[in-house]
């Protein structure tokens, strides 16, 4: 009874750690690339109303997780021919918030606080974060109707990344959505409690991957 009850915890433990598959969705990750202007493409611009960027950070060996948003601050698409061909947006770093705490409460502001400081993202020296989109190409089959490349600019580093997104083009209407995917802190000098620093308790260890979601409109 005892060995049956010892695995049946076991397997809880596991499938609670399982739980965290951001690695597996990964955005591919290499190095900044050339931004190029495309002739004649037509100006979307990107409101600090028209979305926000989702989140989900987790711990990698424990069931703990905070899920949140970032607001968009401002920025363009560039639309050719009914398809989007280019375009960037900024973050406003300051906007981070978690959903999963009640506003106000101590636990709330501390995660804000902690988020801000420089064991995250040094909100103070770096109040936004920038994308710019490098590549747009349409896909067929899957999740999404596109892949986007483009550089992420966070705190004192550039990296390019890939992801899929579910583009629309339609009546003066840009709509962006992304399926999740995930990027590795540690590419962009995010380290507080990571995989690659000694010393760190196994259960405190805050897990390398966040997922994210973009979700945006822009108007003519």
């Amino acid at each position: 009874m005892k060995t049956a009850r010892f695995f049946t915890i076991a397997a809880l433990a596991t499938s609670l750690v399982a739980c965290n598959d951001a690695a597996e969705s990964e955005a591919a990750t290499g190095a900044a690339q050339e931004v190029k202007e495309v002739a004649e493409a037509v100006t979307y611009p990107v409101s600090a109303q028209s979305g926000h960027v989702a989140w989900i950070g987790f711990k990698t060996n424990v069931d703990w997780s905070h899920n949140g948003t970032i607001q968009v601050k401002d920025g363009e698409f560039k639309v050719k021919d009914g398809e989007l061909v280019g375009g960037n947006f900024t973050i406003d770093m300051k906007t981070i918030r978690p959903l999963d705490l009640e506003e106000g409460t101590e636990n709330y502001t501390n995660l804000v606080g902690h988020l801000e400081s420089p064991d995250f993202f040094e909100t103070s020296a770096y109040p936004t974060a920038t994308f710019e989109i490098t590549n747009v190409s349409k896909v067929q089959g899957g999740a999404a109707s596109h892949e986007v490349q483009g550089n992420l600019t966070m705190k004192d580093t550039t990296n390019n990344i890939t992801f899929p997104a579910n583009i629309q083009v339609t009546d003066g209407v840009v709509s962006f959505k992304t399926p999740e995917f995930s990027i590795n802190r540690t590419k962009w000098n995010v380290m507080f409690r990571s995989s690659g620093i000694e010393g760190v308790m196994k259960d405190d260890l805050i897990d390398d991957y966040i997922k994210l979601s973009v979700d945006l409109t822009a108007q003519k």
